[in-house]
């Protein structure tokens, strides 16, 4: 069976072979990133509690700067929502390697 399909038939995001990582994983890691003062504002504006990511950059954004990033193209920054994607494990090392930097 494919990793992008799970035991229930539902299909995730991950594809080409990659399975994500569970929702409570993901939550795990994340939480204490967000709870870091410098972290509790969007990188490139002064919105509170941004809820997406740059995983090429290792940064937290908001819903709008989320969507500047996203029309740059994933080969200058990849984005990911924090809460409403599914994440797989080389990406969430990734942002977790360049967030603790």
């Amino acid at each position: 069976m494919s990793n992008n399909i799970r035991s229930d038939g539902m299909i995730t995001a991950a594809g080409k072979g990659q399975g994500c990582v569970s929702s409570r994983e993901k939550f795990s890691l994340f939480k204490p990133l967000r709870a870091m003062r410098e972290n509790g504002s969007c990188f490139d504006c002064p919105n509170l509690r941004p809820t997406w990511a740059s995983v090429t950059y290792g940064i937290f954004l908001c819903l709008d700067c989320s969507a500047s990033h996203r029309r740059m193209g994933v080969h200058l920054t990849f984005v990911r929502s924090v809460d409403l994607d599914e994440w797989t494990q080389v990406r969430l090392a990734q942002f977790c390697f360049l967030q603790l930097r």
